[in-house]
């Protein structure tokens, strides 16, 4: 895929390209170094070939690693830490620097030229990370943010019975639904939508919040009982817009036909038209 991006960049060499993966693996598969050692050997071999392809093509490729609930990398700070701990760290260097040639110096550089984060601002704000403090901690770590995916998920401040009656419609089999929790400051999560339906087993939790992984059009912040993410977003795009730190903007609603019926009175071509609309006016605000 890297190869084949960069045959479609512009001419420009100033252009760069961001290939989004996923957060190292699926959490509960992690049980040791072992399992953490065995990511960062394959994701720095993957550094080394997008190394060579800078080399003979000119073009720089960054590997976006996308941290996601329930995943190896599901908030800002394990992502921080991971790199720091495990991707910028002597060793990772030190089998970049074999497996290209280069000083260990120049390896590092390259580790952070081909190695960066994907920001998906759903997955953020499930997460309820703070907009500033994130984009500040992975700025501070020297972590590139190669790529930011603009999308919003759902959003219930309130767990009543007609919020989560309406969430009922959400519940479809295509897609992975991830829950956070946030009861008095203190946060849980669930890997599915289902098993957090369930949990409540006919309870109401009115003094507790939901956010669920659900990508929902980014314009639509009114969901009746309930609404989507968009205040986080809408942050996001104005630390853009005032100090930018990525060049790479990404709207990434996918869910058009899985939505419930009542949520989108127009065809996909005019919701997608609409979504980057909506962006470039929050943009040139």
């Amino acid at each position: 895929m890297a190869y084949l991006l960069a045959r479609l960049l512009p001419p420009d060499q100033k252009v760069t390209g961001s290939i989004s993966t996923i957060p190292g693996a699926f959490k509960p598969w992690i049980r040791s170094d072992e399992d953490i050692k065995r990511m960062v050997e394959i994701i720095v071999r993957h550094v080394a070939t997008l190394h060579r392809l800078h080399e003979t093509t000119g073009r720089v490729i960054t590997l976006a690693l996308e941290p996601e609930p329930h995943c190896f990398l599901e908030t800002i700070a394990e992502t921080v830490l991971f790199f720091r701990d495990w991707l910028f760290e002597a060793s990772a260097v030190g089998a970049c620097s074999r497996l290209t040639g280069l000083s260990r110096p120049d390896s590092e550089q390259a580790l952070r030229r081909h190695l960066g984060v994907c920001f998906d601002t759903c997955h953020a704000a499930v997460e309820f990370e703070d907009p500033v403090q994130s984009v500040e901690a992975l700025r501070s770590a020297g972590i590139q943010i190669a790529k930011a995916q603009l999308s919003a998920g759902l959003r219930i401040p309130k767990l009543t019975p007609l919020a989560l009656d309406a969430l009922h419609a959400f519940n479809e089999e295509i897609y992975l639904h991830q829950v956070v929790e946030r009861c008095n400051g203190v946060q849980a999560s669930y890997l599915d939508l289902p098993d957090a339906l369930s949990d409540l087993r006919g309870n109401v939790k009115p003094n507790c919040e939901w956010r669920v992984h659900f990508h929902v059009p980014i314009f639509l912040k009114n969901m009746g009982t309930f609404e989507n993410t968009q205040d986080f977003l809408d942050r996001i795009l104005e630390i853009q817009a005032d100090n930018p730190f990525t060049d790479h903007l990404e709207v990434e609603t996918y869910t058009w036909e899985v939505l419930p019926k009542g949520y989108l009175d127009m065809d996909i071509v005019s919701a997608i038209t609409r979504e980057l609309t909506w962006v470039i006016e929050r943009m040139t605000k």
